[in-house]
This record gives C-alpha cells, structure tokens and sequence, in this order.
C-alpha cells in the first residue's frame, strides 16, 4: 500500500526505477563491448593486411616447410661447421646456404642441417640464390634447375650453351646462350618458368641481362661488332617486341648492373657508378674519383662501396643514393676484401678482422678478429654470419 504522501504525489517505486537503470547500464555495456569487438577486429585485420603486404614474398608454403622440418629436426641434429669438397660454391639461401658441386646441390638451414640433397651433373657448375629460389647451371652445358628448400620446382634443357644467368627481384630469369648460328640468344622465362621472349643476336655478343620491376622490358650489356666496331653498348628491348628500343654507346664494360626500379637502373664500372633511366638516358653519375673499388653491394635497395685511396689501403664504406650522391658509413682501419649486407647492416671481411656495421647509425655493431684461410662471408638470415672455408663453413650466432 502507498503512503498518503506516495499517493498524493504518484511517486513510483524505488526497486522499479532502479531495475529500470540496470537494464539501460547492461545495454549501453553490451553496445560499447560489441563496438570495442568489431573495433579490435577490424584493427587486427588492419594489422594483418599490412603484415601480408610487406612480408608477401617471405610468407609462403616453403618457409613454413622449413620452420616445421627446424622443429621435427631437434637441436641434437645440428651441424656447426657443414664440411663440403674443395670444388664447392657456398652462396646464402634464406637462413641457412647452398652448396654446389658439379655433382649435387644441397639445402642447409642456419644450424647445418640438411633439407635437399639433389643430383645435378654440371662439368662447370653456377650457381644464384634471391628470397625465394636456388638457380643452378651449368656454364659449359645447357641444364638448368630451379629449387626451392625441398625440391625442384623447373628444370631447362636450352638450346645452346648456357653462358649467363641473372634472376631479377620478380623472380623472371634471364638465360643468355650461345652458338647455334647467332652471336648469343636472350631468353626470358616469368615467375612460373615459362619462357615469355626469344631474341637471337646477330650483331651483339651479349654479357648480362635482366628484367625490369614491372616486366616490361629487359635490359642487357653486350658487345656491337656491326661494321668491325667492337662497341661497348647498354640497350633495351621491350618483351612484347623482337627489337632493340634504344642503346646506350658505353666508355667501357660495367662490373655489374641492377634495376633499382622500373625507372631507374644502375651500371657498376671500376671508377663510377652510372644510373639510368627506364629509356636508356643518363640521369646521374657518381665517380670515385682517385679511390679503388674494393667490394661493393649493388641491388634493388642498397648501392654499398668499398673504396680506397690504394688498392690495398685502409677502406672507407659509402652509400650512394640513386641520384648519386655519396654519404660516409664507416672509416675501417683495415683493407676489406668481400661485404655482405642483410637488415640495414653490412658485414665486412678484411684483412685482420671481420665487422658488422650499421647503416643506419654508422655504428660498428660487432667485430672480431679475421682469419686468413676465410674466402667469404654472407649473412644467412638476419642472426647469422657465415664464414665460408674452402672446404666447410661456419655458422656465428649474432645477438
């Protein structure tokens, strides 16, 4: 029963205003919980995304192969020195290396361990690696293969004799012949090893080759003997055409050569480096003035030089931009003979010790002394340091 005054004044009762309340505090919890859900999702897929953007060319079935295969493994199964025979080359391959012999191709990860033994019979054995994929050939035959850590994913009888072959960052292969009535022959196969372009050369012996970024056009270094002129030359030929587009006379025949992008592509020679544009126009040069070229790192990222004032003289390491401007990294007080660069960070060989630098800091990040009998060093992954032997390799952790 009401009191007279609740009566009088139709007041409502105390336990009905407040279950009202608690009703609109659950609703207004569950909608901000619901929000803050689809609001942590949404981000997370955001996250995601961004992730499997920028790492695309790493997140793919065979590094997780090589995770489970590091796990199945166990510690007890590692290698700290893998030994190999004398004629071996020993290139870095992801996280761990390659090794080529005329007779077999192995794939060993950072601790030693083996992941592909496969026969491949070369007389004069190449051999390539990029994030992906191993390139094995045969210099003085025509076979090549293709692997991955497991397997081999292509294999190519050419033709002719193989004589060069670049991967270019897309993973197209390059593939220059010889023989067989021309000077050389330039094939060009995509990133499912199909061959997508033939061009045979009558009046050009070609050196190098590679294709550009958005695999419209390749580009080689040859020699132009038309008329008896013995001509240097850097030319172009669009895939879609049997022709060269345009052509470069050059002073002398580069080192090296890289497309840094579509629209620019870097030429290394003994005293400069040149960069071009995606037509062929010179667009800017860096000399090195009275310095020797010692080692250098010339790819899609990094233009890395090792320069001194006297071929064996103390070495100074720069970064050069690809509008050609230098920037000193690091003043050594020894005579480097092979760099390597991994995560913004070069390792130096010199003739005393082994650095790591950093190219962001131009701190000296690591150091030890060096050891004559080394013939290379290279990162394999980004907490691995090879030290290449003759005969074996050794695997140092870094922090």
């Amino acid at each position: 029963m009401k009191s007279d005054y609740e009566a009088r004044h139709d007041l409502p009762d105390e336990p009905a205003e407040s279950g009202t309340l608690d009703e609109e505090f659950v609703g207004k919890s569950r909608s901000t919980l619901r929000f803050s859900r689809y609001l942590l999702l949404c981000i997370l897929v955001l996250v995601l995304a961004i992730t499997l953007m920028t790492n695309s060319d790493s997140i793919n079935l065979d590094n997780f192969r090589r995770m489970w295969h590091k796990l199945d493994f166990g510690p007890e199964s590692a290698v700290s020195s893998p030994a190999f025979a004398a004629d071996s080359m020993a290139v870095s391959y992801k996280d761990g290396v390659a090794i080529l012999t005329p007779s077999v191709l192995r794939i060993l990860d950072n601790a030693g361990r083996e992941f592909m033994n496969v026969t491949t019979g070369f007389t004069s054995p190449a051999l390539l690696t990029d994030n992906r994929y191993t390139v094995a050939y045969d210099r003085s035959g025509t076979k090549l293969i293709v692997t991955n850590s497991f397997s081999v994913v292509a294999e190519k009888n050419m033709p002719e004799t193989i004589s060069y072959v670049t991967v270019s960052e897309d993973h197209y292969l390059s593939v220059i012949t010889s023989g067989n009535g021309y000077k050389n022959s330039l094939y060009v196969y995509n990133d499912d090893f199909e061959e997508i372009f033939v061009w045979h050369s009558n009046d050009r012996y070609l050196l190098n080759a590679c294709v550009s970024p958005d695999e419209k056009t390749v580009s080689a270094v040859c020699y132009n003997i038309k008329d008896g002129a013995d001509t240097p030359e850097f030319v172009g030929i669009h895939l879609d055409e049997e022709q060269i587009s345009w052509s470069v006379t050059l002073e002398g025949l580069p080192l090296d050569m890289c497309y840094k992008s579509a629209s620019n592509i870097a030429l290394l020679h003994s005293d400069h480096v040149d960069f071009y544009s995606g037509n062929g126009k010179l667009s800017n040069t860096y000399v090195f003035e009275k310095n020797f070229l010692q080692a250098y790192v010339l790819d899609a990222d990094r233009t890395l030089l090792v320069l001194s004032g006297s071929k064996r003289g103390e070495s100074t390491l720069y970064s050069v931009s690809d509008r050609g401007k230098a920037s000193v990294i690091a003043e050594l007080t020894d005579t480097v003979q092979r760099i390597d660069e991994n995560g913004g960070r070069a390792a130096l060989l010199g003739e005393k010790s082994i650095q790591i630098v950093s190219l962001m800091s131009n701190r000296v990040l690591y150091e030890r002394a060096g050891d004559s009998a080394i013939q290379d060093i290279c990162f394999a992954g980004k907490n691995t340091l090879l030290d290449i032997y003759s005969t074996y390799c050794v695997y140092n952790e870094l922090d």
